[in-house]
């Protein structure tokens, strides 16, 4: 039956691509078919503009993993080659496998997994099997006692070869939340609260009615108890389908901005600066806390009023519903002034956060270049002002708060008393406009503080909009994947024409033109500021050329991808923009690579740092290697450092190696040690330093 289901590997991405086809985002039509040799399956899924996550499990875990592993592929053996089984769908305990012929099969958990156990060679031991026949085990006895022996053997054992397929957390807010189909949840919560108030004001209107005309039957209690039961049920489903919006929309925005957080650029990073940064963190903080719970606050208060209205309409209280109406328009105007005074207090609450971080950064610049009498005049002109707005906040919010839920109450109380006066209403009828009044009334306490949180939210998303904006460097082009020049035997990175500058009147560079060949060895020179880091900082791929071309092996970093440009291209930058762990020297001369490390990424390690001249510093080091450095490396020189972290770029084994000022802090002899070292490299190695 698997022979049928699994996908050969000339299929693998083909399978790759039948199996995205249930993913928001996928560009599916735009991704030509290539050659299996040349592109990986995280390559073609990142050029698809999805991620194929590598799953790495145990054989005790694996049962739990297949109940979240969809869509995923998982490489079994295929007539002596690699093949694909592909999970689209699990319900329970059952998974839906897609077949190479178009169809698909659903299969049970538990036989899947053993195929999988099977296929990985994890078989019982001979000796248990005959001790186990020994003992006269049958039927369902004899397959329990053979899983917990297999468990026993090989419970810590890796199952690898496993992609889980999903759309990047790059890939925008709205793709997310469409991915986690969270419209039925909001549509729920809204029908569960509606059939919740109608019950209770079904509820409440049969105990006036049972009150005033003195009937206690048996179907009037039955009635009055079912429609409190109603109440509380849908109450409880509402309340459910909060908690799932609740929570899957924060982990959607929490992922969102470690996405933002992680593609961020160093010369983002400085441009914005760390006060800037503290403060789209705080507001995105806040803009989890306040944007559901406000939310759904005002969803319920309009629900509330728009049932007010009906009942209103229904029993003809014209007075009642002009006053809903007007109330309503007071309420938005409300409301408007509010969110104006509220941004206003933000910004000048922001100056002022920017303000004292700029200044404990430069706090000693400041006490030497600022009069005693001048130092704190700004500090002083800014809190005035937001003393000023403060109040402003306070009077707005509380006029918010308290003025139209005080008029709605006189003004509907003195409508009821006129009905009531008039005889203009039936017993049922006051009672449902007074449980109308109340209703609409708690409505208005509740819109009021709802708008208070929407108008953060709002203020908060301005801030960090930027952030959950969908990352532009993962446009694909239509012709990405369809013209793969063959592998070739020394890699070429050409730059023709390009230019870029930070500001439009004076670029940084215009209309420079580079070739690089693996296996040679190039020096830059310039000035200070004349654009080499800019340079190397568009080669490595952190910024985009306004114009020209950038390629390496024909091919721009869309079609390939960014994962594996890095993995082709190695920067180092300068040594203030580098960063060392506080943690071993091998774990910091390893990050390019897998951790925890093997024997070879160890005699690697030692090898780069003989050739870089570290042989003196290992020796002196009580752990060798393995000895903590410190946060930033402090227990090490400026020299040793900028070696370690050279050591760490030549351990990525990439093909093009971009070195900015990194000999800069070393003496001449060292230097030309390094030089010399550096010529034996298979890569291309573009040094920038000063003349």
């Amino acid at each position: 039956m698997f022979d049928q289901l699994t996908w050969p590997e000339s299929l693998r991405l083909q399978a790759v691509n039948r199996l995205a086809q249930g993913l928001d985002g996928a560009a599916l039509a735009r991704v030509a078919p290539v050659s299996n040799e040349q592109t990986s399956i995280a390559h073609y899924a990142e050029a698809m503009g999805i991620e194929a996550l590598p799953i790495k499990t145990s054989y005790s875990d694996l049962p739990q993993t297949l109940a979240g592993f969809c869509p995923g592929m998982i490489q079994v053996n295929h007539q002596d080659q690699a093949g694909y089984l592909l999970v689209a769908q699990c319900k329970g305990r059952q998974l839906k496998l897609l077949m190479p012929d178009g169809n698909s099969h659903w299969c049970d958990k538990t036989a899947v997994v053993e195929f999988i156990y099977r296929d990985r060679g994890y078989a019982a031991d001979p000796t248990n099997v005959q001790v186990l026949d020994e003992l006269g085990l049958r039927g369902n006895r004899l397959k329990k006692a053979r899983t917990l022996l297999l468990h026993q053997q090989f419970a810590q054992q890796p199952i690898e070869a496993m992609w889980l397929l999903r759309t990047p957390c790059a890939a925008g807010l709205k793709t997310a939340i469409g991915r986690e189909r969270l419209g039925k949840f909001a549509t729920g919560f809204m029908l569960a609260h509606i059939a919740g108030r109608m019950a209770l004001l079904g509820g409440v209107s049969l105990l006036g009615y049972a009150i005033a005309q003195s009937l206690w039957t048996p179907s009037i209690v039955l009635s009055w108890l079912l429609a409190m039961l109603s109440y509380w049920a849908f109450n409880a489903l509402g309340q459910m389908c909060q908690v799932h919006l609740d929570v899957r929309l924060g982990l959607i925005i929490k992922r969102q901005l470690q996405a933002s957080a992680l593609r961020l650029t160093p010369e983002a990073q400085a441009t914005k600066g760390p006060a800037k940064l503290l403060g789209q963190a705080m507001e995105a903080d806040g803009l989890q806390h306040n944007a559901l719970p406000g939310a759904f606050a005002a969803l319920n208060a309009i629900i509330d009023i728009a049932i007010g209205l009906t009942i209103a309409i229904v029993i003809q209280q014209w007075a009642l519903v002009l006053f809903i109406i007007i109330f309503a328009m007071a309420n938005s105007v409300l409301t408007v002034k509010f969110a104006r005074v509220y941004c206003e207090w933000t910004k000048q609450r922001k100056q002022l956060s920017q303000l004292t971080i700029e200044h404990i950064q430069g706090n000693r610049t400041r006490l030497m270049q600022s009069s005693p009498q001048q130092r704190h005049k700004i500090e002083e002109h800014l809190l005035q002002a937001y003393w000023s707005t403060s109040l402003q906040f306070d009077q707005w919010a509380l006029r918010l708060q308290t003025l139209v839920p005080g008029l709605w109450l006189i003004s509907a109380s003195a409508v009821l008393c006129v009905a009531i006066f008039l005889s203009l209403l039936s017993m049922v009828q006051l009672v449902a406009l007074l449980g109308a009044i109340l209703l609409v009334w708690q409505a208005w306490h509740v819109f009021a503080d709802s708008a208070q949180q929407l108008v953060r939210t709002w203020s908060a998303w301005q801030e960090v909009q930027d952030l959950l904006q969908p990352d532009k460097k993962t446009a694909v082009q239509a012709h990405a994947l369809s013209n793969i020049p063959a592998s070739n035997s020394h890699s070429v990175l050409n730059a023709n024409q390009i230019s870029f500058g930070y500001h439009q009147a004076q670029p940084t560079l215009h209309n420079l033109s580079l070739h690089l060949q693996q296996g040679q060895q190039y020096l830059l020179q310039g000035e200070s500021g004349s654009g080499k880091s800019t340079l190397l900082a568009l080669l490595a791929g952190q910024a985009s050329p306004q114009q020209g071309w950038l390629l390496c092996n024909d091919r721009d970093l869309p079609s390939m991808g960014h994962r594996h440009w890095r993995k082709t291209i190695c920067w180092v930058p300068q040594y203030h923009d580098n960063y060392m762990f506080s943690a071993t020297l091998l774990f910091n001369l390893l990050l390019g690579r897998s951790w925890p490390p093997t024997q070879k990424d160890v005699d690697d390690a030692e090898i780069a740092c003989e050739k870089l001249g570290l042989t003196p510093l290992l020796k002196k080091m009580p752990a060798g290697i393995l000895q903590s450095v410190g946060e930033m490396g402090w227990q090490l020189s400026q020299g040793e450092r900028s070696r370690v972290f050279l050591a760490r770029a030549l351990l990525q084994n990439t093909d093009f190696l971009l070195l900015d000022e990194s000999l800069g802090a070393l003496d001449s002899a060292t230097s030309l040690q390094i030089l010399s070292n550096l010529k034996n490299e298979p890569a291309a190695v573009l040094l920038c330093m000063h003349p």
